[in-house]
């Protein structure tokens, strides 16, 4: 799932996934940039693209993160500090908000799933013959985004910390997740905007992200970006 978006589901529906924080192949701002890129920029396109093809009261789902929140206690404890958005072009360039992360990867990963969660607010706006829907899927520790890490933190996650998953608040497992999202994706009875924890309860994105004048900001200038890059490789 990793790196990928997958826009083909059932009833002409779209679900949209994402990539891990880091990456070890890269030096920081390319990783940085390559988060970016798959996480925001590539489902942004993808979905813009359908947008004209797809029926009326299609779900477009988004595979958000609570990490976009700096008030989310769990994600700060983990070393996260919220959505570091500068603008489109900015976050292309692997340039974040200073006050950030520590640790490499996490501010890029952060403002992607910001953009995500912005991207689902603004065009619940503008497209209302669709239903755009974000999910938080909760901290799978039985997938492969790991792959990264040390082999003995993936033995840790995958042997230790999954079984445990199905009884520690926020966390979920891939079964689990995937049974989410599918409810989601194929409902007829979601609203426009809606935003679901990993239970499938409604929640609330960051303060950031719920000003609509950020989202729409979020939206346009990624607009302007993608146009600017098509225009300089032709």
């Amino acid at each position: 799932m990793a790196g990928a978006s997958q826009p083909h589901c059932p009833g002409g529906h779209q679900q949209l996934t994402d990539s891990s924080p880091a990456g070890r192949r890269h030096h920081r701002q390319s990783a940085d940039t390559d988060t970016f890129t798959t996480n925001h920029l590539g489902p942004f396109t993808l979905t813009e693209s359908l947008i004209p093809h797809l029926p009326d009261g299609a779900n477009v789902v988004f595979t958000c993160s609570a990490v976009e929140d700096p008030q989310r206690k769990p994600a700060v404890t983990a070393g996260f500090r919220g959505g570091r958005y500068i603008s489109a072009e900015a976050s292309a360039r692997g340039e974040w908000q200073p006050g950030g992360s520590s640790k490499p990867g996490y501010d890029a990963y952060a403002t992607s799933k910001q953009c995500n969660l912005a991207t689902v607010l603004a065009l619940a706006r503008e497209v209302p013959r669709l239903r755009f829907i974000g999910v938080e899927p909760g901290f799978n520790p039985g997938t492969g985004l790991g792959r990264d890490a040390s082999p003995a933190l993936q033995f840790l996650a995958k042997y230790v910390l999954a079984p445990l998953a199905p009884m520690v608040k926020y966390w979920s497992t891939p079964k689990r997740a995937a049974r989410m999202i599918t409810k989601v994706l194929t409902s007829e009875s979601h609203q426009s905007g809606a935003y679901y924890d990993e239970n499938g309860k409604p929640m609330l994105g960051s303060v950031q992200v719920r000003d609509a004048e950020f989202s729409d900001r979020v939206v346009a200038e990624t607009r302007a970006l993608l146009a600017k890059v098509s225009d300089e490789t032709l």
